[in-house]
């Protein structure tokens, strides 16, 4: 309960009072920035013109190392939490789990990666207790409900923005889904909406509840083709795809813009 009534505030706080420019500004800023020291997350937030979209709490004791070290994850640059000489991403798809490794003349301790499909490791940060340096990040429903599947809507966007006849938009009117592809000489718009849930039968339990504006659910590739063929039969009424179809369709639409020119 506690979790969901932080989701809804942090939302609310996001489209408090703000033009759908704002919006989008506002819900890039903590994907972008989960965590750091409390000054550089006020400085970000001044050269791009906002307050803190969300709060920022200390670094809970559970993501810190002695109580001296932590360690973003590779992927959502939240932190990683420790458990006694192990550090793990808490979103498991993230695929970031090492070990920890003691060097030598109080020098900062190196991760090790678990195994050779682990992500490169991130170098130690010292953990600052207090003042400005104080080390801050999202909380943790932030993280999960905002961060985590926006680490994924980020990395689209930006695979397809600036590429001409292609135009991209994000979170149009505010989130009324997540992504609206246009290739104007075409006639062609696509709007999406990304997907990250374990349990295709809960998402789709959801979706049914709450219809989606955009037609065409998308799931990231690690959910896979078993995940996305079981919730294309739970909802017939939508198109269910993996972000590496959309790249193809999309790689297709812009081939043939510009072979029509």
């Amino acid at each position: 309960m506690q979790h969901e009534l932080v989701e809804r505030d942090a939302f609310l706080g996001l489209k408090m009072g703000a033009s759908d420019a704002d919006y989008v500004v506002r819900r890039r800023f903590p994907i972008e920035h989960p965590a750091g020291e409390r000054q550089a997350i006020a400085d970000w937030c001044s050269k791009a013109g906002i307050l803190p979209p969300v709060r920022y709490v200390p670094l809970p004791p559970d993501r810190a190392h002695e109580g001296r070290y932590w360690w973003p994850c590779p992927e959502c640059r939240w932190p990683m939490r420790v458990n006694g000489a192990s550090v793990r991403c808490s979103y498991r798809a993230h695929n970031a789990a090492y070990a920890i490794r003691t060097l030598p003349d109080g020098q900062p301790p190196k991760l090790r990666p678990r195994d050779d499909t682990v992500r490169r490791q991130p170098a130690a940060k010292v953990v600052q207790r207090d003042g400005n340096r104080q080390t801050v990040c999202v909380e943790f429903p932030v993280w999960r409900y905002i961060v985590v599947p926006g680490v994924e809507e980020l990395k689209l966007y930006k695979r397809w923005d600036g590429k001409p006849p292609l135009s991209v938009e994000l979170w149009p009117r505010q989130d009324a889904y997540d992504l609206r592809f246009t290739i104007e000489e075409l006639g062609w718009t696509w709007a999406i909406d990304l997907k990250d849930v374990a349990s295709a039968a809960a998402l789709a339990d959801e979706v049914a509840k709450k219809p989606l504006a955009a037609k065409t659910i998308v799931l990231p590739d690690h959910r896979g083709a078993a995940q996305r063929a079981e919730l294309q039969d739970l909802l017939p009424d939508y198109t269910v795809l993996l972000v590496e179809d959309v790249n193809r369709m999309v790689r297709k639409k812009i081939a043939e813009a510009r072979s029509a020119r």
